[in-house]
């Protein structure tokens, strides 16, 4: 589910249904992380993605965004979290090695989506015009988020006050 603009009890209803169902509980939240709408799913353990293009502000934010998150609910909620590093223009702006570094160890999954002409374009996304480095990135976060909903993840919820590195 994408987690947009809705009242806080909209996605934490979304959330029980697809529980009740037994269906994966994936939300992309994309960096609005502290989003009162958002709190629910990650206190139900549900897995998220942070969807953020690779530019310095945007990232920051992330960084904000993730510190946050690893300060109200502990390391462990990262082993639940992947980050998408969604490429938008052709050309890189941002290095991104030093974070991808940082981060992969942390979290349960940091892909980039390379640039694809195709998502750039307005309009309906055709899946048969999509790239295969896009079609391969997105399946590296479907991979990500089986492992989290095959339970690979640790489920307790802990306040910490831990940084990242």
């Amino acid at each position: 589910m994408v987690v947009g603009h809705g009242e806080a009890t909209d996605s934490a209803l979304v959330d029980s249904l697809l529980a009740d169902r037994s269906l994966a509980r994936i939300h992309d939240v994309g960096t609005a992380v502290r989003a009162r709408r958002v709190a629910p799913l990650i206190e139900a353990g549900a897995a998220i993605v942070i969807a953020v293009p690779p530019r310095a502000e945007p990232l920051a934010r992330m960084r904000s965004a993730l510190d946050w998150l690893v300060g109200t609910y502990g390391r462990g909620v990262l082993s639940r979290t992947v980050v998408s590093i969604s490429h938008q223009i052709p050309h890189r702006l941002v290095d991104l090695t030093p974070i991808r570094e940082a981060l992969t160890p942390l979290t349960a999954g940091f892909v980039e989506v390379p640039f694809d002409a195709s998502l750039a374009r307005p309009g309906t996304v055709d899946h048969r015009h999509l790239s295969v480095e896009s079609i391969d990135a997105w399946t590296d976060v479907l991979d990500a988020l089986g492992r989290i909903e095959a339970g690979h993840h640790d489920t307790v919820h802990r306040s910490g006050t831990e940084e990242l590195a």
